[in-house]
């Protein structure tokens, strides 16, 4: 999923294509640009009824193409830009523009010229990687993408995870295992091709037990064309593992939490992608049984094919041809199976539930679901497949995403349908707070971007789901410590601490509006190791206290800090170390 920000651009500039109303006539070009003989894939763009204006009257067309933007123009009507990958897909997306339920305002499309240019420069690129000191050292041990070199290959992408178990195997408390989940879909046609799916799981062997611990899962590159996401899931991973026993707050999450981590959702498509830049390959490579199709228009959009509201017109395609496709049925592909079976075998069974709508309890329900995506520079909650339906557990989603777009200014609208889709799937079958993140303006993001923005803007978000995902629908309402620090002299522990419900509100949600009732600290003991935190640890008074350690032996501690605010709500514990002399 993604919206098509920078190449279309305010659609400024279009040229009409008029269609014939005979469906065999291919469409011709006007005066304003000859669009014959411009190469593919191209950007087109047309005018359709929003998708909350009126849903009985609300065309299916989005559903069918490979949509890239969404502009609003009016209370009733949008305008849309879409990628057409050849004159096969041209033809059929000229047809569905004239169809009763699928036709277009106009019943037209139009090719913006300047976003399609754009979009050729783009495939084309010879990026000079513009990486600077932020550039990670994995990128220049592991075999990169060319033209490309801030981004690792697919293979780059499994030896990476190699080193990263080899690593943990280094440094104490750490456990980091590889597991295969499951197998690509040509795999499961001929065992000497295709590709296994690897899940990496991280965690600390220290401090929380394990039936106590968070979950967070993620995954990336289910759309194979989308560069950027598998990169900043491993950058962040890899800085969770060098940071471990080296930054407290690392430590301390990461030994209250278990990383899952599937870098490779699509790894079929995702060779294909970077192979042949110019297919922009976002499919699996399931050909299916249909023969109208051109080998590159074939395949399975993996992001429609969940089982959650999975088949719905108003938000996937039947058409084996179209981007959207979302195959024979509910959870047919190999990859989704791999993902389906694996995320239920973590999150537990007990927090399902039947009824969609019924809300997660807040202090026992575990778990965050991310599916990392490019590109549009949004956070995206439930619900994709309805505008309309509201999830439950609003309070917390809003939370989470209020704080995300704090830090990272990201927007919140789709503007679209998307039903059989991960989020959708993981919220409502595995009780999971989950999201998706679209990252930056292209497919093909180029470095400078990546390393100047996209990379650093993403941390703290990340950090922050980690650690909220003990309790997510309740600890993403409960204030955040903004400043920490620890400091022991001749036996006399001194913890200063900031908190606030509203200091990373992007948009003063409701949940930032309560006041800090309470900071609390625990010296050596992780509150979540604990049945009952309002009897233990100590208080901090007016943002401060002494606490006597001259008892202790000399070493290093680790001091856990987490406050509550009026509602009742406890937010995400931060730690920091301590010497004792």
């Amino acid at each position: 999923m993604h919206l098509f920000e920078q190449l279309a651009g305010p659609f400024l500039i279009f040229y009409l294509i008029s269609i014939s109303t005979t469906a065999s006539a291919k469409p011709t070009t006007t005066a304003t640009g000859n669009a014959t003989e411009t190469s593919f894939p191209r950007i087109y763009v047309a005018n359709i009824l929003t998708p909350d204006a009126d849903p009985s009257t609300v065309t299916r067309f989005p559903a069918e193409v490979d949509l890239l933007g969404f502009d609003r123009i009016t209370e009733t009507t949008s305008k849309i830009s879409f990628m057409v990958h050849d004159e096969e897909d041209l033809t059929r997306l000229s047809r569905l523009a004239r169809t009763p339920t699928t036709k277009t305002i106009g019943r037209t499309i139009e090719i913006d010229l300047e976003a399609t240019n754009n979009l050729h420069m783009q495939i084309e690129s010879r990026d000079d990687g513009g990486m600077g000191e932020t550039m990670s050292l994995s990128s220049t041990v592991y075999t990169t993408i060319a033209n490309y070199p801030c981004y690792k290959s697919l293979l780059g992408s499994f030896a990476w995870m190699d080193g990263m178990v080899a690593k943990g195997l280094t440094i104490r408390g750490l456990n980091v295992t590889k597991s295969d989940i499951g197998d690509s879909y040509l795999k499961t046609k001929n065992a000497a091709s295709g590709y296994d799916i690897w899940a990496l799981t991280i965690t600390g062997n220290a401090a929380v037990p394990a039936a106590k611990k968070g979950i967070l899962f993620m995954m990336s590159g289910i759309h194979a064309r989308e560069l950027a996401p598998p990169e900043l899931a491993s950058r962040w991973v890899e800085t969770l593992i060098n940071g471990y026993g080296n930054d407290a707050d690392i430590s301390s999450m990461l030994d209250s939490t278990v990383i899952h981590l599937v870098l490779q959702a699509n790894p079929d498509g995702r060779q294909v992608a970077e192979t042949y830049p110019n297919v922009m390959r976002r499919k699996n490579m399931n050909p299916g049984t249909s023969t109208s199709c051109n080998t590159n228009n074939k395949g399975v959009d993996l992001n429609r094919n969940f089982p959650y509201q999975w088949g719905l017109s108003s938000g996937s395609s039947s058409n084996p041809c179209s981007s959207t496709y979302r195959g024979a049925s509910a959870g047919s592909e190999p990859e989704v199976k791999a993902i389906i079976n694996y995320t239920k075998a973590i999150f537990p069974a007990a927090q399902r539930k039947a009824n969609a709508q019924t809300a997660y309890a807040e202090n026992t329900t575990i778990g965050v679901f991310l599916d990392i995506h490019a590109y549009g520079n949004l956070i995206l909650p439930p619900w994709s497949y309805s505008t309309s339906v509201l999830p439950p557990n609003r309070n917390a989603i809003t939370a989470i995403t209020d704080k995300v777009k704090y830090w990272t200014n990201y927007g919140g609208n789709l503007g679209y349908l998307a039903a059989g889709t991960t989020k959708d799937y993981a919220f409502k079958e595995l009780g999971a707070a989950s999201f998706t993140f679209e990252l930056g303006t292209k497919f093909y993001q180029d470095c400078t971007t990546f390393e100047n923005t996209i990379n650093p803007n993403n941390q703290k978000p990340l950090m922050h789901l980690a650690k909220i995902s003990r309790a997510p629908y309740s600890m993403s309402q409960g204030p955040d410590i903004t400043r920490l620090n620890v400091t022991e002299y001749n036996g006399n522990l001194t913890i200063t601490a900031i908190a606030s419900d509203s200091a990373w509100s992007k948009a003063n949600v409701a949940t930032a509006q309560q006041s800090v009732a309470e900071i609390r600290a625990w010296v050596d003991i992780h509150p979540h190791s604990l049945s009952n935190l309002d009897n233990t640890g100590s208080v901090l008074v007016n943002g401060r206290v002494n606490i006597n350690v001259t008892s202790m032996t000399a070493g290093r501690y680790s001091v856990y800090v987490q406050a509550k605010d009026s509602a009742g709500y406890r937010g995400p514990v931060t730690a920091a170390f301590f010497n004792k002399i």
